[in-house]
């Protein structure tokens, strides 16, 4: 039977007890492994260790054994996500297996105290979604470009209870929900419940199945210049207009992006102004906050004013590790106000920025 030495982030039962599938603390006991070097394999995964000699000497962490064959493939599943490569160890008395970062890991120093502090509820809510796909791919086919969004999602998830408004319906209440599957991940996932809800006249209403597109938090910025009167609007093909049967799926929109594990909604605005315009706003106005579309995604959009010397503005830019293709335009205020009161414009968060632009101008320009 394999015996695991765990070190760092699996520590963390609630995070271990994921991962598994069940509770483990019986199955776990303290060891210490010399002459490693702890070593992060990213902030938000599992903490591994380095293969070659470093300035640490020693790592603190678990002994776990007693698991099934489907439980030691779970493990090996979720640190391949992170690209952790397995290795054989002498702990104390026992060979055990641990887990190795990858080459191309940056070393940095691991204390689990802080990590367990900063990222341990993001890594517990990630690693729901990314144990739901167990099954489906290796660990090492889940890609790098899945994993930042499976945390994005979980960083929106801890941002949503910040969202409270009053409310008369208490959830474990008045929502029961009777089952949740994850059928989709990929940059977005699918989540499909089946539940019962309070409807208005105090019953319950019958069991129901809906879906709802995963997303996360998305940053929105209309860049302005005061000064010279005019916004910078950027275009980019896409894939929904086309799929939806749009004969136009080029479509003219605010800079925007989604916002990253350990980001704020500001600083996502700005970062998204540089990279899709090139641009750097020196202030931020901000114009509201709400879901994009309830009826069916969790997308909840921070829509700003962005302050900016749009002298020289406009490119085509993007990250090309992304394939994005963005022009950007510099557009006088009447001449983007009379397309948008024309209707030429159907992005809708790009709607609410000049409307709310409309009724603010005059105190803008007067800031400078």
């Amino acid at each position: 039977m394999t015996v695991f030495f765990l070190f760092g982030s699996l520590r963390h039962a609630a995070l271990l007890d994921r991962v598994l599938g069940r509770a483990c603390a019986p199955l776990t006991r303290p060891a210490r492994l010399d002459g490693e070097h702890p070593v992060l394999a990213g902030p938000r995964g599992p903490a591994t260790l380095a293969e070659e000699p470093g300035s640490v000497k020693g790592a603190d962490g678990l002994l776990l054994d007693g698991l099934t064959d489907i439980e030691v493939e779970r493990l090996h599943f979720y640190t391949g996500v992170y690209g952790a490569r397995p290795a054989s160890r002498r702990v104390g008395d026992v060979d055990a297996t641990v887990f190795l970062a990858p080459p191309a890991a940056p070393r940095q120093d691991y204390v689990f105290d802080d990590w367990e502090a900063a990222w341990a509820p993001l890594a517990c809510i990630a690693a729901d979604e990314i144990m739901a796909q167990f099954g489906r791919w290796s660990g090492g086919e889940f890609g790098a470009h899945r994993l930042k969004a499976v945390e994005t999602r979980a960083a929106a998830r801890l941002r949503a209870p910040e969202r409270a408004r009053t409310s008369r319906y208490d959830l474990d209440r008045d929502v029961v929900e009777q089952a949740r599957h994850l059928p989709y991940l990929n940059f977005f996932s699918l989540a499909e419940i089946d539940f019962q809800h309070r409807r208005f006249d105090g019953s319950l209403s019958p069991v129901m199945n809906r879906a709802t597109l995963k997303v996360g938090d998305a940053a929105i910025v209309l860049p302005y210049d005061p000064v010279r009167d005019c916004v910078l609007l950027v275009q980019q093909f896409r894939a929904a207009p086309y799929i939806a049967g749009d004969t136009a799926p080029w479509i003219w929109e605010a800079p925007a992006g989604l916002v990253d594990a350990g980001e704020t909604a500001e600083q996502a605005a700005c970062r998204e102004a540089q990279e899709e315009a090139k641009i750097t706003l020196s202030r931020l106005e901000p114009v509201t906050r709400a879901y994009s579309s309830t009826g069916s995604s969790t997308e909840f959009s921070h829509i700003f004013i962005g302050i900016a010397d749009l002298n020289g503005a406009g490119a085509v830019a993007g990250l090309e590790s992304e394939g994005e293709d963005i022009r950007s335009e510099v557009l006088p205020y009447d001449q983007f106000q009379a397309d948008l009161r024309a209707g030429r414009f159907v992005n809708l968060q790009l709607v609410t920025a000049g409307f709310w632009l409309a009724l603010n101008r005059d105190r803008l320009r007067k800031a400078g």
